[in-house]
């Protein structure tokens, strides 16, 4: 029992590192580019036009007045035509911009768990509305892409909503941090909803206890799924693997290990989504390819359309990690470190560990 408990950490922390999730190609909005339908009028060929003075006597407008004429009717209707064009693609614009504010707004209170209260509704809408404005306004807008896709998979699955829920305040962390110098009201507010940074080993950036947790329940799910019926989940096991796991935090020899460290939540988040999602034999591929570092052993790239358009489409595209953990080789070795030692010597300490 105690061998497993210690491959599970092991595994537990090197699916960090194999978790490869491929972006869907969609392609963008494109908004601002959209023309106008055709409106106003299309002019035929002048007629020549004539007046009788007297029978028999046909004196001929001279072309240049009748074209002229023409003209003027002409140009008045395309004016006409112009104006209510601009009209229809400003309204259309506004419409498409007041949907994104709308479903940003149910992905902050699903994210913070609560309904915004009507400051932080009118803090949010002020700075959505704000970068509807400026160069960020694809950023905003990509909320439309995923955002009715996210409520089908909720509709379909009461499962899915909790798995986002950790996946969005997980993205949305990142995206805090990313615009804390270009943008801190942005900033500010998304750290006001989701509550303070909890702490559990300092560094850039820095463990958290979400990352830990995430840690505790990976490593428990795995025993469970090698050991139908029995559980090593108990205060006491999680108190040893968070100990483990700040530990080799502090050990990590290069800053990309920490990072792919401090991402667990981000990286368990994906996980569970993609589990939720999976027929019987889509979870024994995944599972396959966890315990297989380089993730081919029959489920090589794990990944789920929904899931690629949250990742890819919203703001925090370009600001999560690149393959987490891909090269995090030394964090997920703990069988051979004094870190696996740590947890097999507390763990033999207790047979009752196991329920």
């Amino acid at each position: 029992m105690i061998k497993s408990i210690n491959i599970v950490s092991s595994l537990a922390i090197a699916f960090c590192g194999n978790l490869h999730l491929q972006a869907v190609a969609v392609e963008d909005w494109g908004y601002d580019n959209i023309d106008p339908p055709p409106v106003g009028l299309s002019a035929g060929q002048a007629r020549s036009l004539c007046t009788t003075s007297h029978p028999g006597e046909a004196q001929a407008i001279k072309p240049s007045e009748a074209t002229a004429a023409l003209s003027r009717r002409q140009v008045s209707e395309l004016t006409r035509g112009a104006n209510e064009g601009r009209s229809e693609r400003s309204a259309y614009k506004s419409s498409v911009a007041d949907q994104s504010v709308r479903d940003w707004l149910k992905l902050y209170s699903l994210a913070g768990g609560h309904d915004l209260v009507a400051d932080e509704k009118k803090l949010a809408q002020e700075e959505l509305q704000a970068r509807l404005g400026s160069p960020q306004r694809a950023e905003v807008l990509g909320v439309l892409e995923f955002w009715p896709r996210l409520e089908s998979a909720f509709a379909a699955n009461q499962e899915q909503k909790e798995n986002y829920r950790s996946l969005l305040r997980a993205l949305l962390r990142i995206e805090a941090a990313r615009v804390l110098q270009s943008n801190q009201k942005e900033s500010e507010f998304i750290s006001s909803l989701l509550g303070p940074i909890r702490i559990a080993a300092a560094g850039t950036p820095p463990l958290t206890e979400d990352a830990v947790e995430a840690y505790a329940d990976m490593a428990c799910f795995l025993y469970e799924q090698s050991h139908p019926g029995k559980t090593v989940n108990a205060l006491d096991n999680r108190m040893v693997f968070a100990s483990v796991i700040r530990g080799k935090f502090i050990e990590a020899p290069e800053g990309r290990d920490r990072y792919a460290m401090a991402n667990f939540d981000l990286s368990w988040s994906k996980f569970r989504i993609l589990w939720a999602s999976a027929d019987e034999h889509g979870r024994q591929k995944i599972l396959s390819a966890w315990t297989h570092w380089n993730a081919t052993a029959g489920g090589a790239k794990l990944t789920d359309p929904t899931l690629d358009l949250v990742l890819h489409k919203g703001p925090w595209s370009d600001a999560q990690p690149n393959a987490v953990g891909a090269k995090a080789s030394y964090v997920g070795r703990l069988d051979a470190t004094s870190g696996g030692k740590r947890v097999e010597q507390a763990l033999s300490a207790d047979t009752s560990r196991e329920r």
